[in-house]
């Protein structure tokens, strides 16, 4: 779920280390959904942060309705936010999905496939993927999900079923181990540096850990405070001191 965030954040960062991708950029330099009135001024550093105005979760429809992210934040960009840009931070997935189209558009591949090999392989997070469909061999081993309905938990989702979304939407959708998102916590915690590989520069890495100007707990899709980490909608959480 949303602890996918972060990763979907550290993509972008590294993008931005690259200088392929800045921070001040418009969405619509990348994405021609995003060229009207209603969704030009919304920036890279808006989706990072949580500022560009959408609602939570965003999508003009579920999620699972569409075939695809990019058909997705194509509907998102089209509808456009709901509060102007950079006033005010509110939580929402389809920024998130939006800026994980961006870094497939600049990339020429999946977002998920970028992720794949410039996170999880250097990280040696061999338990960790990003669609359901990638490793069929490990479908077994995911836990079920839970909805709390009054006094009840109800099981909404289990490892017999499909994925409630057929194709990863950027704001959710990892499966990992705890001990592989530990490894890639502990590349924060370090600096942005694992061994001898440099993920993100240490002043970006402070930057991205600091409370972004409009939430005094959230950073750049990191929630922070004496700590930082994330949590997810499925009962998941994990951070770092």
């Amino acid at each position: 779920r949303s602890m996918t965030k972060p990763i979907t954040g550290t993509a972008a960062l590294m993008l931005v280390e690259q200088g392929s991708l800045s921070l001040s950029d418009p969405v619509s330099k990348y994405l021609s959904s995003f060229d009207n009135d209603k969704s030009r001024m919304i920036t890279i550093g808006h989706l990072i942060t949580h500022t560009g105005g959408f609602s939570q979760p965003g999508c003009p429809k579920d999620f699972e309705d569409y075939g695809s992210l990019r058909e997705a934040v194509d509907d998102i960009g089209i509808v456009g936010p709901e509060v102007e840009p950079g006033t005010m931070y509110i939580y929402s997935d389809a920024g998130v999905a939006v800026l994980g189209a961006v870094i497939a558009e600049i990339t020429g591949m999946p977002v998920e496939e970028f992720i794949q090999k410039n996170i999880f392989e250097p990280l040696a997070m061999t338990d960790t993927f990003c669609t359901l469909e990638s490793q069929p061999d490990k479908q077994s081993r995911i836990g079920a999900t839970y909805l709390r309905m009054g006094d009840q938990y109800i099981k909404y989702w289990d490892n017999s079923k499909s994925p409630l979304v057929p194709y990863f939407r950027a704001s959710g959708g990892v499966y990992a181990t705890a001990m592989d998102y530990a490894k890639f916590l502990y590349m924060w915690l370090n600096d942005g540096k694992l061994d001898s590989k440099q993920f993100i520069s240490e002043h970006l890495v402070s930057q991205a850990l600091q409370p972004n100007g409009f939430s005094n707990h959230y950073g750049y899709l990191w929630e922070v405070d004496n700590a930082f980490g994330h949590g997810g909608s499925d009962g998941t959480i994990g951070f770092a001191i």
